[in-house]
């Protein structure tokens, strides 16, 4: 199954979360490898996002355990997926995979997020073309799928050079005109 035949099946609340079209930005890697930070315990609890809550419990090797439970006009659907935690000099990113079929998916969705004054969660998606034109422009390891609808960047840079060249500041590869706005319950 394609990345965007996922995205057309993944339930509302982490369509909205992650992507904003079925356009897709993956990593073959997590940002970093995890570990434990007092970063994780504001991240942990229930969040509130869209149509239902999303719960993070960290383990204790510093991976979180994400659920949501959406109802889909008959029946319940719940969504479980992992999520890493980096922290760069500059900016703040999630690695989330999620489970299909019963296994964790090779390919992680990327985002940044940072929090609000009142202790919103704020999380930005990336923009597909700010990808796209660095694999074509070979400033990131990686390669391009497109569809009759959409397009896929898939980056297979290792961890710590993606990690520094998505940690500049003067850099900006997510959408940060449409935050979405995690509230903690």
């Amino acid at each position: 199954m394609s990345i965007t035949q996922k995205c057309l099946i993944m339930p509302f609340a982490f369509v909205l979360f992650l992507l904003t079209s079925c356009s897709s930005v993956v990593s073959r890697y997590p940002l970093s490898e995890p570990s434990s930070s007092p970063e994780t315990k504001k991240l942990e609890g229930i969040w509130l996002v869209e149509k239902g809550p999303l719960f993070v419990q960290f383990q204790e090797n510093g991976v979180a355990k994400l659920a949501s439970l959406e109802w889909d006009g008959q029946q319940f659907e719940q969504l479980e997926g992992d999520m890493i935690v980096t922290i760069g000099k500059h900016r703040r990113f999630l690695s989330v995979r999620f489970f299909e079929d019963d296994a964790l998916e090779p390919s992680y969705f990327i985002m940044e997020y940072a929090f609000s004054d009142d202790g919103h969660l704020l999380v930005w998606s990336p923009q597909l073309e700010r990808f796209e034109a660095a694999v074509e422009e070979g400033n990131m390891e990686g390669f391009i799928e497109k569809g009759e609808f959409s397009t896929d960047v898939i980056l297979t840079q290792p961890p710590g050079p993606l990690l520094k060249t998505l940690d500049q500041p003067e850099k900006d590869y997510f959408d940060y005109r449409k935050p979405l706005i995690l509230k903690k319950l």
